[in-house]
């Protein structure tokens, strides 16, 4: 919900959306991968980098899916991981016939979405406004326990994992000041021709946030944050 509202209000964001869709399906495909490896082989012998540009083909973007929301960060994630090779490959191409597609609508798309600059920056932009929200849904699915074990990016599997009521409450302020934090960058101006959308998606995401957790904070659920002492000086954790 923080996301839909959020990123759907924006002027750009319907536009936006459908290319994303076209240019996440193209680079789903392997075949259509290794018809842009080829291009970069082909033209770039030799110079610094190719390799890189290459190589980072090798594996294709997350596709939209009708739950979009929950697939958001791995779509932007991937289409900046694919943004230098594909922009590369596709400045090689002299006409749409030439990436051999059966579907040249959709090619002459993609073409036109990868050669547009702004279409790049929304998806880095993007990327940046739904990583709070990431971070905070996957921090709900793990446990308290393991926290630094979870942080160093290890498998753990635990019976608490998802319980993490005493904590819920801090970590919905940390939420907060993350979007507070990006809100505050784009009105110093550093999101350049963007600044006004981050603006107005952080003023809503954060609207929702505030209400969909008011909860939190009230009684009976306030409970919760209550540590209760033992005899021994220690505290529950649960």
């Amino acid at each position: 919900n923080v996301l839909e509202v959020g990123l759907s209000g924006l002027p750009r964001w319907p536009e936006w959306q459908r290319f994303a869709k076209i240019v996440c399906q193209w680079l789903h495909g392997k075949g259509h991968r290794v018809l842009l490896q080829d291009l970069l082989e082909r033209h770039l012998r030799g110079p610094p980098g190719q390799e890189a540009l290459v190589k980072a083909l090798e594996r294709g973007c997350d596709k939209f899916a009708v739950w979009r929301w929950k697939t958001m960060g791995n779509v932007t994630r991937d289409l900046l991981r694919l943004w230098d090779a594909t922009v590369k490959a596709i400045s090689l191409v002299d006409s749409v016939t030439d990436l051999a597609s059966r579907d040249s609508g959709l090619a002459s798309s993609f073409v036109a979405a990868v050669q547009d600059p702004s279409f790049w920056a929304r998806a880095d932009m993007l990327r940046l406004l739904v990583k709070p929200i990431q971070l905070f849904s996957t921090w709900l699915r793990a446990c308290d326990c393991h926290e630094s074990e979870l942080l160093r990016g290890q498998e753990v599997s635990c019976s608490w994992k998802g319980c993490r009521a005493p904590s819920l409450s801090s970590r919905v302020v940390q939420c907060q000041e993350e979007l507070n934090s990006l809100r505050d960058q784009a009105i110093g101006g550093q999101f350049l021709g963007l600044s006004d959308e981050v603006v107005v998606a952080c003023s809503r995401m954060l609207s929702v946030l505030a209400i969909k957790m008011a909860w939190v904070d009230e009684p009976p659920f306030l409970v919760w944050k209550a540590r209760f002492p033992r005899k021994s000086g220690q505290v529950w954790s649960r």
